[in-house]
């Protein structure tokens, strides 16, 4: 799976660089392996969830893909996919952090080198016939979000708008506001 703008524009919206955002590379890299090497629970009347191990240089996608949380953009969308994935599935991930070094094997996945690898064993994933349970909704509304702040964030650069309040001016008090 080679990523590009057409079916990953999310990872090309910072400066054009998706360097700027490897710990959401590296959570789409977990929800593929889920996608492509899990099973969805249909029909089961099971209670419980199998633990899935995953291993990361990135202490603060340790934290994010355990807990399912981020506040970062577009982290938190593909945190909010892994855990439809993950509850469609019945399956908990546990991240842990380990050395750089012992991620060597990812490290040559990551910039197409294959050799040491068996070919037999390759799954084939494409992100553009991808279904998702949420991530393009979410993607969109994001990025309105965010160009919504932006402009909100420039507006302010340009000073304060007529009839409101400079900021670090003093506050009424609520004895002032609303006396007994």
């Amino acid at each position: 799976m080679a990523l590009n703008d057409q079916v990953a524009p999310w990872a090309y919206e910072k400066d054009r660089k998706p360097f700027r955002v490897v710990a959401s590379l590296e959570a789409l890299a977990v929800l593929v392996a889920v996608l492509t090497l899990t099973e969805p629970a249909v029909g089961c009347t099971r209670r419980g969830s199998v633990m899935l191990p995953l291993l990361t240089d990135n202490r603060g996608n340790s934290f994010a893909l355990t807990r399912l949380m981020s506040t970062k953009y577009p982290l938190c969308l593909l945190v909010m996919e892994l855990a439809a994935v993950l509850e469609e599935r019945g399956l908990a991930l546990t991240a842990e952090w380990a050395p750089r070094e012992w991620n060597a094997e990812a490290d040559a996945l990551t910039n197409s080198r294959f050799e040491g690898f068996n070919e037999a064993y390759r799954v084939h994933f494409d992100m553009g016939t991808q279904s998702w349970r949420v991530l393009d909704k979410l993607l969109q509304d994001g990025r309105e979000f965010y160009a919504a702040a932006q402009a909100a964030r420039a507006a302010a650069r340009l000073g304060p708008t007529p009839g409101r309040r400079k900021r670090g001016g003093r506050r009424a008090s609520l004895k002032e506001t609303d006396p007994w």
